[in-house]
């Protein structure tokens, strides 16, 4: 089933699975710049890349960012960065959801992190402590993967 598109608060929530049914016009008709929220990004297919591609080459004038930026989202991000748009306006990422692993607990636990990232320098993910047990947590992922589209621009 194709993602819905919902506005809350001046910002755009996109829930589901990015398909080509994915219907943008909301977006697409709002003035201004563009926040969009991903967090509940379930799945991406490989026509809905080609339609979410399309919706970015129309938002980038008016200005785009994506904000809590899901793993699948993340995932096609990272194989097509041109789901940035091009310098010298591209998309902004301003945050994302990681999942980390408490090795203690053995429990899953969920953190929004805000993305910063400096030209040149070697992306980290900083440890969070469980807030169960608060051991020590690691992310999932490999952060040099996870921001594989910010280092390609290096």
């Amino acid at each position: 089933m194709a993602a819905k598109l919902t506005l809350e608060n001046g910002m755009f929530h996109l829930v589901g699975q990015i398909d080509e049914n994915v219907d943008y016009s909301l977006a697409l008709a709002a003035p201004g710049p563009v926040k969009l929220a991903l967090a509940k990004v379930k799945n991406v297919n490989s026509v809905g890349v080609r339609s979410f591609l399309m919706f970015v080459q129309k938002t980038l004038p008016r200005g785009l960012e994506f904000h809590e930026c899901s793993a699948p989202f993340m995932d096609m991000l990272n194989t097509f960065p041109a789901t940035l748009g091009d310098p010298p306006d591209p998309a902004i990422v301003k945050s994302l959801v990681l999942t980390y692993q408490c090795q203690n607990c053995h429990k899953d636990h969920n953190f929004l992190m805000g993305v910063k990232y400096v030209p040149g320098s070697e992306p980290t993910l900083a440890l969070k402590p469980c807030p169960k047990c608060k051991t020590n947590m690691r992310s999932n992922v490999d952060a040099e993967d996870l921001f594989t589209y910010m280092i390609a621009g290096d």
